[in-house]
């Protein structure tokens, strides 16, 4: 309601995935553990298969990106995983960590642009 205070911004961001987890279908939280294992267990294709089935059915789910971007970067794909990375910590938003190792690992793949836009993204999180 109009009358509520709003929260504090270090527990919005925790209160808005501890919501979307309640959200998350048994059978896509089955899917996501799975691909989590598989991911594990270096069985790549497997586990790419069942993560991309998980952002169909979720997108806003930040977890199969990040996953993804994992699975690429390990491959030698580092801007493919980059770009798995920004969606994943633009779902999350709240980890200040997240957006500076994503700028060091666009900095690496010549995404100087990119960089300086992960480097903004920390200074509005850090304290």
């Amino acid at each position: 309601a109009a009358s509520q205070a709003p929260r504090p911004p270090s527990t919005e961001g925790r209160s808005a995935l501890v919501a979307m987890s309640v959200t998350v279908p048994p059978e896509v939280q089955r899917q996501l553990g799975e691909a989590t294992m598989l991911y594990a267990y270096r069985d790549f294709q497997k586990a790419m298969a069942m993560l991309l089935e998980v952002v169909r059915l979720c997108p806003r789910l930040p977890h199969p990106y990040e996953t993804l971007g994992l699975i690429y970067e390990e491959e030698g794909h580092k801007k493919k995983a980059l770009q798995l990375y920004l969606m994943a910590a633009n779902l999350s938003r709240r980890d200040a960590a997240q957006w500076r190792r994503l700028a060091v690992l666009a900095t690496e793949v010549g995404e100087a642009e990119q960089a300086l836009f992960c480097l903004g993204k920390t200074l509005g999180l850090t304290p």
